[in-house]
């Protein structure tokens, strides 16, 4: 998959899909993913949260693949489905593969002689939160995360857009063979859940051995959040939940061909 989806996932809340959404509340996020400091997006996302499910659109990449989340429960298994309105198919995947999969790259993650890689496999932050800035600093020698923040409305909500990225940095763990385990987001996670805040911008900067090297070791992505759907929004819903019915259902290496 795309690069956006790669850095979106870890710049997003992951982690445990366990996490479902709480109730029926109705909110839109859209996600703008920059390089370090450009101008010039290089990915953007818009995530509509209703009902308890989750509709994500890729929109800066062609075809304008959308991801449909549907949390599961104590009894029920979670799904992914993935649309590709070009071809008009379908491909659905179980939160159950998914975290298995998961589980796995750690295990392999903790093997290799990568540092970021092991790091990842078993990450340690040092947390430090400045009230007045509303900024939440995720330090270590490998990785830092800056989160500028917002206090979400209520814990429902909060648990809502928790439960939608824990997903999908895990789903990209499936779709991206070779990519890090997206256990350091468990970290920032929980301390975000605690304080029962929502991302308003994520700064992930890695360690560069050159100064030329940090604008290629930086990214950023900035959330507007919105409290209700648009007009154009619940066309969106009603277009794709038409789409979940009419496409062909194929398996995902026929999808990803």
């Amino acid at each position: 998959m795309e690069k956006n989806l790669i850095v979106r996932a870890i710049l997003t809340l992951p982690f445990l899909i366990s996490v479902g959404l709480v109730r029926a509340e109705t909110f839109r996020v859209e996600t703008t993913l920059f390089a370090a400091e450009d101008e010039e997006p290089f990915g953007k996302n818009l995530t509509l949260f209703q009902q308890n499910v989750v509709y994500d659109y890729a929109l800066a990449r062609s075809p304008q693949i959308a991801v449909v989340f549907k949390p599961g429960n104590e009894r029920v298994a979670g799904r992914f489905i993935l649309l590709n309105p070009e071809r008009e198919e379908r491909t659905e995947l179980s939160t159950l593969e998914v975290q298995q999969l998961v589980a796995n790259v750690v295990v392999w993650a903790r093997q290799q002689d990568d540092p970021l890689m092991r790091f990842a496999a078993q990450p340690k932050f040092k947390m430090s939160y400045d009230a007045e800035q509303e900024e939440l600093t995720c330090d270590s020698e490998p990785m830092r995360y800056r989160v500028k923040t917002m206090l979400a409305p209520n814990h429902e909500v909060a648990n809502a857009y928790r439960g939608f990225a824990d997903a999908f940095a895990q789903l990209d763990t499936l779709l991206n063979p070779g990519s890090r385990p997206p256990l350091p987001r468990l970290e920032v996670n929980r301390e975000l859940g605690q304080r029962r805040l929502v991302p308003r911008e994520v700064r992930l900067s890695f360690a560069a051995a050159k100064e030329s090297e940090r604008k290629a070791n930086e990214v950023r992505a900035v959330h507007q959040v919105a409290w209700r759907l648009t007009r154009t929004d619940r066309e969106r819903l009603e277009t794709t939940n038409e789409q979940l019915v009419k496409f062909r259902l194929v398996d995902l290496k026929t999808f990803e061909r």
